[in-house]
């Protein structure tokens, strides 16, 4: 069953969007939630309609805190030319869930990657591989629990104690004596880096190429083929003095803006925020975008738009909670590219479709340039 919330006279277009997002986190018997912009209403669907007092309830409560919100827009840094829908993509968009790659999308997957690692190699990187998992030791100093709580997968375990194991292996039950761990599933790739620097002293840019699995607690609902729980992640890492931290953005921001053109691809990099939960944490957003710490390239593809890499520059916010210094004891400044692989897979099977040998010669050769000679891309 739908329901509609109106929101005139309530909150701006700005506002309503924030609690649709907030909403979408706030209520598990939610079957899907939208913001309607041309009726000014939040959109929810409900599979038991004796849920809708307690979603009411809910939806006030995040009005209430949404009017205490500053908004502020987004600036476009740079925008490709509108493009007619490539010839090659699929009619129907492709099935993609990322939990399984053959084919062609195994070949996209291998070939993306390794043009990205080669674009780090080319910033004197130092490549990296890190565990999926991640102490919360580690996700409480960088603030993940207390900003993003409604995104973090926690490791549980089953303690060693015989009766609890006797009693698991007689009825089956685990759940009952299942125990929060230690640990959690990593969010992001650059979380470790700041793990393994800590207490550290950097006297020279340090940059650090490294990729991995993350994962994201996400409604069911809202997973799609570019929103995944479980995805892959190449990130750059750098840690610097201020001056060298920002231009390091900015080279790589434009290297990656030009293969994206480079690519027929479609979009726009413009600034952003990270997705702040907790209203009380909303001035932290405002200031992410005012100070620009935070881009985003948004690709477009048919009717779909979706970020598919991030470039950030977080100041000394993460390096001072990990003691990572200059000589002089100041914190350092770092940021990171982020690049979400799997939705540049799904982007180019939607622009070129699954057909290899179809592909633009230009597009395949600019893949292949990853520095592998064995992709079936070629």
């Amino acid at each position: 069953m739908v329901f509609r919330y109106a929101l005139h006279g309530r909150l701006n277009a700005a506002q309503a969007e924030s609690l649709s997002f907030k909403l979408s986190y706030s209520y598990e018997q939610m079957s899907s939630c939208r913001y309607d912009e041309s009726s000014h209403e939040v959109v929810v669907e409900l599979d038991d309609p004796d849920h809708a007092p307690a979603l009411a309830t809910i939806v006030e409560k995040l009005i209430e805190s949404s009017l205490k919100e500053r908004q502020i827009g987004k600036r476009v840094i740079c925008e490709t030319e509108k493009m007619e829908a490539n010839v090659l993509g699929s009619v129907q968009r492709p099935v993609f869930d990322g939990m399984r790659y053959e084919g062609a999308a195994l070949a996209i997957f291998e070939a993306v990657d390794a043009r990205l690692a080669r674009l780090a190699d080319g910033y004197a990187s130092e490549r990296r591989r890190y565990s999926a998992s991640i102490s919360l030791e580690t996700m409480e100093k960088c603030n993940y629990v207390s900003y993003f709580p409604q995104n973090l997968y926690m490791i549980s375990e089953i303690p060693h104690q015989y009766d609890a194991l006797q009693q698991i292996k007689a009825t089956g039950d685990y759940r009952q004596h299942a125990r929060l761990g230690e640990r959690a599933l990593t969010p992001a790739v650059c979380f470790h880096c700041y793990e393994e620097f800590s207490d550290s002293i950097v006297d020279q840019p340090v940059v650090i190429s490294s990729a991995g699995h993350c994962f994201r607690h996400e409604a069911t609902w809202r997973k799609s083929s570019y929103r995944l729980k479980e995805f892959q992640m190449r990130e750059i890492v750098y840690l610097g003095d201020e001056q060298t931290v920002s231009e390091l953005r900015s080279a790589i921001m434009t290297e990656v803006w030009t293969l994206f053109c480079e690519l027929g691809l479609t979009g726009r990099i413009e600034t952003a925020a990270d997705p702040f939960y907790y209203p009380q944490d909303n001035p932290m957003a405002f200031h992410q975008i005012m100070a620009e710490m935070k881009y985003e390239l948004v690709a477009q593809t048919g009717d779909e738009q979706f970020s598919i890499a991030s470039f950030n520059h977080v100041h000394d916010s993460l390096t001072r909670q990990f003691r990572i210094t200059d000589r002089s004891r100041q914190p350092v400044h770092s940021g990171c590219v982020a690049f979400g692989v799997d939705r540049w897979v799904y982007l180019l099977l939607c622009e070129y479709g699954p057909d290899l040998d179809e592909w633009p010669d230009r597009v395949k050769h600019i893949l292949a340039a990853g520095g592998v000679q064995d992709y079936a891309i070629q």
